[in-house]
């Protein structure tokens, strides 16, 4: 029934016969519906179409392409490219060089900044007093922005901040809002840049 159509369709567009192995396409030159419609074809099984099929006739030029290799135009015709492995242990991503059009791991986060306090906490604060404790971070600056993290929760009434006091020094400061006794802990540090 689809060769009828098919068939019935070339007909009326101008086709004489249809081949085995021919891929058909037919269309509107100027897009419309109205108009000179037109077909062409191809026929797979002629000596035309070996290997590979040139970028000017439709294909990538290539016969074939390994596992994660893909395809890249350099505006003459297609490239394959194969894309490395890049692992995401450290912010890794996959870099697209267009000068030299290749691919390539590369990292887009810098060292992380990061440190710990000593415990803080375990004596009484009164209300709105504050103890302090530091973290060595290498690389920090004042410039930065801190911040940090408890690892045991410090208690309700409580509120804690950091921020960059001095290079490489982190402040933590564990405030009281109320009289209390906040739990100790220490306090994880991270810096942004």
């Amino acid at each position: 029934m689809k060769t009828l159509k098919l068939l019935a369709l070339l007909a009326l567009f101008g086709a004489s016969s249809v081949q085995a192995q021919t891929v058909y396409s037919i269309f509107s030159p100027n897009g419309g519906l109205s108009g000179d419609w037109q077909y062409q074809y191809l026929e797979l099984s002629s000596a035309y179409v070996h290997g590979s099929l040139a970028a000017d006739k439709g294909g990538t030029g290539t016969t074939s392409a390994s596992d994660h290799d893909v395809m890249v135009n350099n505006g003459l015709g297609w490239l394959v490219k194969s894309l490395p492995n890049c692992t995401d242990t450290t912010g890794n991503h996959l870099n697209y060089d267009r000068a030299t059009r290749n691919f390539a791991c590369g990292t887009s986060a810098a060292a992380q900044l990061a440190g710990a306090t000593a415990s803080l906490g375990g004596g009484l604060l009164a209300a709105g007093g504050c103890t302090t404790g530091t973290a060595n971070v290498p690389g920090a600056a004042t410039s930065m922005v801190a911040v940090a993290s408890p690892t045991t929760f410090p208690g309700n009434g409580t509120t804690w901040l950091a921020r960059v006091t001095a290079t490489d020094t982190v402040t933590v400061y564990l405030c009281a809002m109320v009289l209390g006794t906040p739990t100790a802990s220490t306090y994880n540090v991270r810096v942004i840049p």
